[in-house]
């Protein structure tokens, strides 16, 4: 029978120090939002109190994996940052605390009502992560390039701290189910959006369907002349220039640079003037055949802060001396 080891957190946290299967609630559907503070300072340092306590009491040897002082100081850091927590970023916050200690003790995401995703299910292995069981034939086996924002290896990287495990294989077996727990991706920092993670697969093989979208016709971007332009609108233009702008809707996405100006220059030197004066940041040309005198690739995404305001990418490029390049 289990026993309470909480006072306050006793619903979402009551199991601790005893193994639980790795089988997550189907609802309330997870959510991004965070909610109000769950408990109050005196409530936590309570709780904290009687986790150290009942640690101490029932476990024969609790310091084994991690020393006593460690152990001593994350529960006077959890005293601070656990009460402005909602309920979702506190329990993933004590399956960390409680993750210091061994195999045989810790706090699992199904007692604190986290989610699994039941779409696809992916497991860790020696060269990576891949997809074992998946809603699209073509998917299964894929190799999963990255998680959310981070590359796959660093995004498990970022819940080891989550693991209670006392070796390696318990680490990647433990790993293969709780990467696939929303709360704790978003909690580890991986995701922003429990909801909707997104996930870069390398498919084991070949298939015509993801080159579909490009051969569409709504890929084809044209001006109103019918001239190609790709990801980039043409707009406003001159005998010696012309303005591309960035197609929000294309099939890739929107590119991240905000404006394109093409300047038509006469020779090198017409060219150097225009980068002397600050007016061009790359040049294209030279003699016949030859290789462009340079190109420089400024990646500004515009979909995470800061650089979500025009204003943080205008300060990037102008930060930049193009003539040192």
């Amino acid at each position: 029978m289990t026993r309470p080891l909480f006072r306050h957190a006793l619903v979402a946290l009551g199991a601790a120090l005893l193994m639980a299967a790795p089988v997550a609630a189907q609802s309330p559907a997870p959510s991004s939002a965070p909610g109000a503070p769950w408990l109050t300072a005196d409530q936590w340092a309570e709780d904290l109190a009687v986790l150290d306590a009942t640690v101490r009491d029932r476990h024969p040897d609790p310091f084994t994996r991690t020393p006593e002082s460690v152990w001593v100081a994350r529960l006077a850091e959890a005293a601070t940052t656990l009460p402005p927590m909602d309920r979702t970023a506190a329990s993933a916050e004590m399956i960390r605390l409680a993750s210091l200690l061994d195999t045989h003790s810790g706090i699992f995401p199904d007692e604190s009502g986290f989610h699994i995703y039941a779409q696809d299910e992916w497991t860790v292995m020696a060269d990576g992560v891949h997809l074992t069981a998946a809603a699209d034939p073509a998917h299964l086996g894929a190799r999963i390039l990255s998680i959310g924002r981070e590359p796959a290896d660093l995004a498990l990287a970022r819940l080891r701290p989550y693991m209670n495990a006392d070796n390696e294989s318990a680490t990647i077996s433990m790993l293969s189910w709780m990467s696939q727990v929303p709360e704790l991706l978003q909690a580890a920092g991986v995701i922003t959006d429990v909801s909707a993670p997104h996930i870069v697969l390398r498919l084991p093989s070949a298939v015509p369907v993801p080159l579909a979208p490009l051969a569409a016709p709504s890929a084809a971007i044209v001006s109103a002349t019918g001239k190609g332009a790709g990801p980039f609108v043409p707009g406003s233009r001159s005998p010696r220039r012309l303005e591309l702008t960035p197609f929000a809707a294309h099939v890739r996405g929107r590119p991240y640079l905000d404006r394109i100006s093409l300047l038509a220059v006469g020779d090198l030197d017409a060219a150097q003037a225009e980068m002397d004066a600050g007016r061009a940041q790359v040049v294209l040309g030279g003699e016949a055949e030859a290789a462009p005198l340079g190109v420089l690739l400024l990646v500004l995404d515009p979909g995470h802060a800061p650089l979500a305001r025009a204003e943080a990418r205008q300060a990037v490029v102008a930060s930049i001396d193009t003539r040192a390049l």
